[in-house]
């Protein structure tokens, strides 16, 4: 069992699949973007496998092309204009509880901020439609980091947002293996979050403890209660 003896020093948060549900909205937006450029639609398996890259290396991926070649460039400008056209609080719902966690943790003054491999405009403005925007210290995108998770570079600027020199007291809350690899590369411990996208055992090795509900992310990350680790049944 991991103790949540003492309120961590800042909670990092990824927000797609973590904080709201935007599998259907980025299937979609992605299926319209391909469309248009003349490729093929996707399905749920390619769409969920892709998700391990931020947006333009994922659509390059789909199409068979170069990052950083210019219909990847081009299409990826594009999927944020559909996709920022989208958001709503019915297109991307949040997870139950996990709103009421945030205000929690701000009303405990622990400092949060978020890192996504989406863009910030992007990432802020499905906060915006929650309402939990100004909740959260900092938004960090692909635009506003060096190199996105798994890298570490998001992590290590939120950790310098949140003023927190102890990244051990830290916790990165995410769903996808490149939350838990990027916040071990930063030295900060990594919760993975049952309601995503991957399965358990694909986030096992990346994560030192697993929720199954905002609840028991609510025992591990505040005071005297406590999580389970991935390792045990």
């Amino acid at each position: 069992m991991i103790a949540g003896g003492t309120v961590p020093a800042a909670v990092l948060l990824d927000v797609d699949g973590t904080l709201v549900f935007t599998l259907k909205l980025g299937v979609a937006t992605s299926n319209e973007v391909l469309r248009a450029a003349g490729h093929a639609a996707i399905g749920l398996a390619q769409y969920n496998e892709g998700t391990k890259y931020p947006t333009q290396a994922r659509l390059a991926w789909h199409i068979g092309v170069l990052q950083d070649s210019p219909e990847a460039v081009a299409m990826a400008k594009q999927y944020d204009a559909v996709e920022m056209s989208l958001i709503s609080q019915e297109t991307c719902p949040t997870f139950p509880g996990v709103c009421e966690l945030l205000h929690k943790l701000h009303a405990r003054n622990i400092p949060l901020v978020a890192v996504s491999n989406a863009t910030t405009a992007n990432t802020r403005h499905k906060l915006e439609v929650h309402h939990i925007d100004h909740l959260v210290t900092a938004v960090l995108g692909s635009d506003t980091v060096t190199a996105t998770k798994p890298q570490p570079d998001g992590i290590l600027q939120a950790l310098r947002i949140a003023g927190a020199t102890n990244a051990a007291a830290c916790w990165m809350v995410g769903d996808s293996p490149c939350d838990g690899q990027a916040a071990h590369a930063a030295g900060v411990r990594a919760v993975a979050v049952a309601w995503g996208q991957h399965t358990r055992d694909t986030l096992a090795p990346h994560f030192d403890a697993w929720v199954e509900d905002a609840s028991a992310l609510e025992r591990l990350l505040l005071p005297g209660n406590e999580s389970i680790k991935l390792n045990e049944p």
